[in-house]
């Protein structure tokens, strides 16, 4: 009975010192974790904003088009180009716009990929009206009832001021001199907009004040035309935006989804 006794003592030092071990590996790996986050942060303070914007910008795009998710039964959709943004929103402002109790209904998607006058491309949802809930997830249409490929079809959205999400990439890695493409679906139909050169009216690529709503005016030459909004962030604030980026470009073809060229529907499943 003795050497029983021992034995089974003896296993049961042998699994206190695995779990032993086993807990001061997760701590040890907790801690470095941990170590690691705070000096990315650090490194990067708006890594966290970032993350969570290009988040709601997935779950936007994961969004079936046609799809509604209701809101506030008191709140309807509001349009405009977000006059009152305030710059560079913060992950505590995002959360809360998504929260507002807006309707959120998926109209489309609009892409503009990696190409000549374009180094960092744009993929996000396009929801109708540009209330903060719209904009939390993507890109908002910014007059009422608007068609793709048909008058003015203005969107606004975001800028994080890191050139990669939303509409951040218009302000500093769109050329308009070298006339880069757009497309925006609604996975019905594929329209292809190219954006003005910059040496004739309207230009391509401007700054206006945030007050000016004349660039939702509608095309006085009956050519069908694309209007990108976003706020003209200057560093190294990138707060109290009070003017806007603004890309404009006419409508070159339209075609059946299913007509499409391959590495055009592509645009809209694979993030550029």
């Amino acid at each position: 009975m003795e050497p029983s006794r021992q034995n089974f003592r003896n296993k049961g030092k042998k699994r206190f010192i695995t779990w032993k071990r086993l807990l001061k590996t997760c701590f040890v790996v907790l801690i470095i974790t941990v170590a690691g986050g705070v000096c990315f942060w650090l490194l990067d303070p708006n890594a966290l904003g970032n993350y969570i914007a290009q988040s709601r910008v997935d779950q936007g795009n994961h969004m079936r088009v046609g799809q509604v998710k209701h809101g506030h039964k008191r709140k309807g959709y509001v349009y405009g180009t977000n006059s009152q943004a305030s710059g560079d929103i913060s992950q505590q402002q995002l959360a809360k716009d998504a929260r507002a109790g807006y309707p959120l209904k998926k109209l489309g998607e609009i892409a503009i990929p990696v190409q000549s006058g374009m180094r960092v491309g744009v993929h996000v949802s396009i929801f109708q009206g540009t209330s903060v809930t719209a904009l939390a997830y993507g890109a908002g249409t910014a007059i009422a009832n608007e068609k793709m490929g048909q008058g003015n079809y203005a969107l606004s959205a975001h800028n994080m001021a890191n050139n990669s999400t939303y509409f951040s990439p218009l302000q500093n890695e769109l050329s308009a001199n070298q006339r880069p493409y757009i497309y925006v679906t609604d996975h019905k139909r594929i329209y292809e907009y190219r954006v003005f050169s910059q040496n004739n009216q309207p230009k391509g690529k401007f700054i206006v004040p945030l007050t000016d709503t004349a660039v939702l005016n509608q095309p006085t030459n009956h050519q069908p035309q694309i209007t990108l909004t976003t706020c003209y962030e200057i560093p190294p604030d990138y707060a109290n935006a009070q003017n806007r980026v603004i890309v404009k470009g006419g409508l070159v073809r339209s075609m059946s989804w299913h007509s499409a060229p391959s590495n055009q529907k592509k645009l809209f499943f694979n993030r550029q």
